[in-house]
């Protein structure tokens, strides 16, 4: 298992040592006073003290912490005389007490969707080869292959709501006789919005 390095942790020897001034040795003193205390406060982390979760944590020492708060709650019930816990106080350890409100972390939240429908499809095919300026016809248009698709919204108006009209737009390419793949580009009003919003 290689060495870890640790950064600002240098190889100094004996005889650097001896050559320092006074000053440099306090200085790198300390230095390593607060290398130690960095690795201390680092070792000592777990997911009460940092922001690491949970499963983060030694699984032999979780044991121990329980053990210490059941400990912590014994003793505060024999300060507090024994008389039970006062409404809206402290739990007994039987007794959870009341639910937080709100949701839990980590659930998954639940909200009204609804599934895209598409109301229309307009096929964007090139009419002509790029290269050897051929004309496709209709035929050819029914061998062509997808090469993108957006979907364009709409709202109208209704009576007492509002209606999404959703088309699709697929942009075709047709291969040409002459080995060319012709493919239809975005349309240039469409390029235009996409940089405005960037």
């Amino acid at each position: 298992m290689p060495r870890q390095r640790i950064p600002g942790l240098k190889d100094i020897k004996r005889t650097d040592l001896s050559a320092m001034s006074r000053v440099e040795l306090e200085e790198l003193t300390w230095d390593l006073h607060e290398l130690a205390r960095a690795l201390a406060n680092h070792a000592g982390e777990d997911s009460t003290t940092s922001s690491r979760p949970p499963s983060s944590d030694n699984p032999y020492r979780r044991n121990t912490k329980s053990g210490q708060s059941s400990e912590r709650s014994d003793r505060d019930d024999k300060t507090d005389g024994g008389g039970g816990s006062a409404p809206g106080g402290n739990a007994s350890a039987g007794n959870p007490g009341p639910k937080p409100a709100g949701k839990r972390p980590g659930t998954k939240g639940f909200w009204r969707r609804l599934p895209i429908i598409v109301s229309g499809e307009l096929l964007h095919a090139p009419t002509a080869c790029d290269a050897c300026r051929a004309v496709f016809g209709s035929s050819t248009v029914s061998q062509s292959r997808q090469v993108s698709a957006h979907l364009s919204f709409e709202l109208t108006r209704g009576d007492m709501s509002l209606h999404v009209a959703a088309t699709k737009h697929c942009y075709l390419a047709i291969r040409c006789d002459c080995g060319h793949n012709a493919e239809i580009r975005i349309m240039p009003h469409l390029l235009g919005r996409a940089r405005l919003t960037v």
